[in-house]
C-alpha cells in the first residue's frame, strides 16, 4: 500500500523545484570564471544542495566534469584545489 505526500511536502519540493532556474543560473556563472576554486563553486552551490539531483540533471557534461576537476571527491573542501582553463575550453563550454 503507498502512501501520498502530504500537503507540506508537495508545498516544500514546489518552493525546491522555484529555485532552479536561479540554482542553475548562479551556478553556470561561476563555473564560467576563467580561473575557478573549489570553494568558490561550492560558496554558491552549497546555498542549493538541498535541489542537487535536480540542477545536476540540468548540467551539460562538460560543466559537471568541470566541477569534478575541481574536486573530485567533492565532499571535502581543498583550499589548494584550482583549475584554471584556457579560453579556448571557456569558449567552447559555451558555444
Amino acid at each position: 500500500m503507498g502512501t501520498s505526500p502530504t500537503q507540506e511536502a508537495i508545498a516544500t519540493r514546489t518552493e525546491q523545484l522555484q529555485l532552479l532556474p536561479q540554482a542553475i543560473r548562479e551556478i553556470r556563472q561561476v563555473l564560467a570564471r576563467i580561473e575557478l576554486t573549489w570553494q568558490e563553486f561550492w560558496a554558491v552551490a552549497e546555498k542549493y544542495e538541498v535541489i542537487k539531483a535536480d540542477y545536476w540533471a540540468e548540467l551539460t557534461t562538460s560543466e559537471k566534469e568541470l566541477i569534478s576537476a575541481l574536486h573530485p571527491k567533492a565532499n571535502v573542501a581543498n583550499a589548494n584545489c584550482a583549475v584554471k582553463l584556457p579560453s579556448s575550453a571557456v569558449q567552447k563550454r559555451y558555444t
